[in-house]
C-alpha cells in the first residue's frame, strides 16, 4: 500500500492509499484548518488507523504532490510530514508535480528501498519571504 498526500489545493487536504495496481483503496478529503500543517500527523495517524481498527496498513511508500501549484506554506507542510513518515518508517517517499500520473509514481516509489533522500518542494514562484 502508497500513502498519497495532497496539500497543494487552497482549501483541502486530500489523504490516499494506493494498492500496487494503482486503485484507491481509501481516501479522505478534509477542508484545512486554521493551521493545517498542525493537524497533518494526526489525521494521516487516524486515517491509516481507522476508527475501531487494531492493525495499521502496512505502507511500502508515500506520493506527495510537491507543487507547482499551490500556496507555498500548504506545499510546504505536506512536503515535510512525508519527508519525515519516509525517513520514520524508513520507506521511500516520491515527489508527484501537476501532470505525473499516479502509475508513474508508483512504479519510481516500487523501485525504491527505504528512505532514499528528502523530495524538495517545488514552487509556481519563487516564494516571497521578508520581501517588502
Amino acid at each position: 500500500m502508497f500513502l498519497y498526500i495532497d496539500t497543494t489545493h487552497s482549501k483541502e487536504t486530500c489523504y490516499r492509499v494506493y494498492d500496487e495496481e494503482g486503485r484507491v483503496v481509501k481516501e479522505k478529503i478534509g477542508t484545512h484548518a486554521p493551521y493545517p500543517s498542525l493537524n497533518h500527523v494526526s489525521c494521516i495517524d487516524e486515517f491509516l488507523k481507522g476508527k475501531g481498527r487494531e492493525s495499521e496498513m502496512l505502507l511500502r511508500g508515500i506520493l506527495v504532490m510537491s507543487g507547482k501549484k499551490g500556496h507555498f506554506s500548504a506545499i510546504r507542510s505536506g512536503v515535510a510530514v512525508a519527508n519525515a513518515l519516509g525517513y520514520a518508517w524508513n520507506i521511500p517517499v516520491v515527489g508527484m508535480i501537476q501532470g505525473l500520473g499516479v502509475h508513474e509514481a508508483l512504479e519510481q516509489c516500487i523501485a525504491k528501498k527505504g528512505f532514499v533522500k528528502p523530495v524538495l518542494p517545488e514552487y509556481e514562484t519563487e516564494p516571497n519571504i521578508g520581501k517588502t
